[in-house]
């Protein structure tokens, strides 16, 4: 969508959606990290999760069970179907990107 000539910066209404998103975002991070290290993992742990997890549903997951005092094995058998969920999304665009190169 081109924006009519108004003699502003186009690339204005880039910057406030992205900013919009960026703060969202930010709040996201702050909770999760805020839970993870109160349920006792190290900062780099916690890092290490966001780095490796992709689904925030598993990070969360994974958190609230260490945080209600379960063990590392049930944190993972819990995060585990929360981030295989994301698998089954990707069959639904596949059948349009064949022929795609």
């Amino acid at each position: 969508m081109v924006e009519a000539d108004t003699g502003r910066w186009p690339g204005r209404t880039v910057v406030r959606d992205a900013s919009a998103l960026a703060l969202a975002v930010a709040a996201y991070g702050v909770s999760y990290g805020t839970l993870a290290t109160g349920s006792g993992l190290a900062i780099w742990q916690t890092q290490a999760l966001s780095l490796l997890m992709y689904s925030g549903a598993s990070q969360f997951g994974l958190v609230g069970v260490l945080r209600a005092g379960g063990t590392g094995g049930t944190a993972a058998v819990t995060a585990v179907p929360l981030g295989s969920r994301n698998l089954f999304y990707s069959f639904g665009p596949t059948p349009s990107l064949r022929g795609a190169g």
